[in-house]
């Protein structure tokens, strides 16, 4: 039982991670942050033996699917929008060591 819950416990990371993938990596990538490459990503997962990459993907998936529906406008989570606290504390350590900036949670970004 303690090797399943491991197991376990890993696959559910792994997909929580994928699910939390920061947003404002597009910018850069924006091929990276598309239906397609979460299918490409999940057939190399799929095709692999690392472990918790299938879930990872599942999770990244998820993710993207649940952008492509619009939870945001401006490529990124848009504040005050606590629906994915992780999400957005990752987009904002990141536009802050990229920019150098503060990130306002106040005003509304245009990262295009």
């Amino acid at each position: 039982l303690a090797d399943n819950e491991t197991t376990t416990s890993t696959a559910l990371y792994s997909f929580y991670a994928g699910c939390n993938s920061p947003d404002i990596l597009k910018k850069e990538w924006p091929e990276l942050h598309s239906l397609e490459f979460a299918a490409e990503l999940f057939w190399h997962a799929y095709n692999s033996t690392t472990d918790g990459l299938i879930e990872f993907a599942l999770g990244f998936g998820c993710h993207i699917a649940s952008d492509e529906v619009g939870h945001h406008s401006k490529g990124f989570l848009n504040p005050p929008s606590a629906d994915h606290e992780i999400e957005f504390n990752l987009d904002s350590m990141i536009y802050h060591e990229r920019t150098g900036e503060q990130f306002d949670a106040t005003r509304e970004y245009d990262m295009s």
